[in-house]
């Protein structure tokens, strides 16, 4: 290898490593945030065809060293591996059948390394396959456990198909590549579509993150509105406020009786501005009742039975205000004593 050559092969293999350790580094966070195992075994692949890059580097140097080309195979047939138990572990932990199939390209590429440090670098196409084999049948199980979990076909999955196809059809092509300048191209295609790879499974886990965000919206949206609804049409009416005592609910109740809208009161007005005389909101340890006077846009006083609960959470407390006119209390008790009257003078 002439020094421009090895200065071109140096430059591939830095390109190659930043293109993998991209994927590897995106895989790596989704495994600190969701601790999905399979994406820690996705991401040690990653990590492991990167370390390949060590021994292809010397292999340009000595090509005719079959210990270093034992070197470079054995980490592409592990990140393989590895990456192939990374997909088996998207439904759970590997069972029996997994690990025998599992086992059958592992007892090939010993046999394939024996031979390798025994008689030497392959000198025909059969032997090449020999030797390939291993790998090659754990990227046709790689595609193929792809196409079993398929799902609903998203463009993730569509790209880890395809780029699995592709890397499937270069590695079983390369044995019979015909000169040296197609066995260049075809190892440099196979070490870009690795990374395609771990990409495509990172944007997988994105999307799959993305479509459970949308989910857990709508549900909250929806349990919004059915509280929503629950404030509006509540006989009593219900406000919170912050810990400072600022609105930040406001139900049709308290529209109705004060008469501010939502957009008038929340963030902008304060609870103490509604009570008659002295009142100082603060937060209270226990469920609080207590009659006062209060009053409204109009500057009508109101008289309300006022009780308190104030809620603490993680990061912050809110203090819900349930509040019943005694008045409207007063005048039901009233009519209610008034027709009892006039149905027992009916009576007599």
């Amino acid at each position: 290898m002439t020094e421009a050559d090895f200065s071109y092969s140096l430059i591939a293999g830095i390109f190659i490593v930043i293109l993998t350790l991209m994927p590897t580094a995106g895989l790596r966070v989704d495994y600190v945030s969701s601790r999905k195992p399979y994406l820690g075994w996705a991401c040690l692949a990653g990590f492991i065809a990167i370390a390949r890059e060590v021994p292809d580097g010397f292999l340009g140097l000595y090509p005719e060293s079959n210990l270093i080309y034992l070197a470079s195979s054995f980490l592409q047939f592990l990140a393989s591996l590895i990456f192939l138990v990374s997909l088996l572990r998207i439904n759970g932990v590997l069972g029996k059948q997994e690990k025998a199939v599992l086992a059958v390209p592992v007892a090939a590429w010993m046999l394939a390394a024996i031979y390798l440090v025994f008689v030497g670098m392959p000198q025909s196409v059969a032997v090449w396959y020999f030797v390939t084999t291993p790998v090659i049948a754990v990227t046709l199980l790689i595609f193929l456990q792809l196409l079993r979990v398929g799902g609903d076909f998203s463009t993730s999955q569509i790209l880890l198909l395809v780029s699995s196809f592709a890397l499937l059809s270069l590695r079983a092509g390369m044995p019979v590549s015909s000169s040296m300048e197609i066995v260049y191209l075809v190892y440099f295609l196979e070490l870009m579509l690795f990374p395609v790879l771990l990409t495509a499974l990172h944007l997988s886990e994105v999307q799959t993150a993305h479509e459970k965000v949308k989910v857990l919206l709508r549900r909250r949206i929806q349990s919004e509105a059915n509280v929503q609804f629950i404030l509006d049409y509540s006989m009593d009416i219900i406000v919170a406020v912050n810990s400072a005592g600022l609105l930040t609910t406001w139900n049709k109740g308290a529209e109705a009786k004060f008469g501010f809208t939502s957009e008038q009161a929340i963030g902008k007005v304060h609870i103490d501005d509604f009570f008659v005389g002295y009142y100082c909101h603060r937060e209270v340890e226990e469920y609080r009742e207590f009659d006062s006077w209060m009053e409204n846009a109009d500057g009508e006083t109101i008289a309300m039975k006022v009780r308190i609960k104030t809620i603490k959470e993680s990061n912050r407390s809110y203090t819900i205000y349930m509040l019943r006119d005694l008045s409207a209390i007063n005048e039901v008790v009233k009519n209610h004593a008034e027709n009892k009257r006039e149905r027992t003078a009916r009576g007599q």
